[in-house]
Parts: structure tokens; sequence; C-alpha cells
């Protein structure tokens, strides 16, 4: 999922980083690793920065940034009924 479609309030999976160089180290730095769960907190109009919460900390990222991320939804156990676990 891209991070322009990800909405305020939820929480997300980092699945990968990708590119090259110095803006992936500096997310792998921040903590954004695969298998990292993250909350968004605010996503700014216009492509703005995307306020995000991680590894007990809360951090703005400017939007190209934030292409460099590939992130999935995380489901909460209590949003599975029983009919998705048959």
């Amino acid at each position: 999922m891209d991070i322009s479609a990800l909405k305020a309030g939820e929480r997300y999976v980092v699945e990968s980083v990708s590119g090259a160089g110095n803006g992936r180290q500096r997310l792998l730095d921040l903590g954004f690793t695969p298998k990292t769960e993250l909350t968004v907190f605010n996503v700014a109009p216009f492509g703005g920065t995307v306020l995000l919460g991680l590894r007990g900390y809360m951090l703005a990222l400017r939007q190209n940034a934030c292409d460099l991320l590939k992130v999935f939804k995380l489901v909460e156990t209590s949003q599975i009924s029983a009919r998705h676990i048959e």
C-alpha cells in the first residue's frame, strides 16, 4: 500500500523500504525496518507531511521519504469474526 493512501488513526506494518542510497538508509536508521508496526496520527493535505508513531516515538516524514515505504494494514484481532477463521 502506498503511503498516500494511509488514514489517520489506523495501524500498519512496514513491508519493505525501497530505493537506494542515503534516503533508504536514513529510514532504516530511524527504525522503519520490515515487520515494524506504525500508527498514522495525521496526514497533511496536498502531499505534505505524514505524522507517524513507531517504536515509542513520533515522527513527521515528508511525502518523498514516505514514497520509499511499502506498508500493509494491520488487522486487529477484535475485527476478525469467527466467520473469517473457519
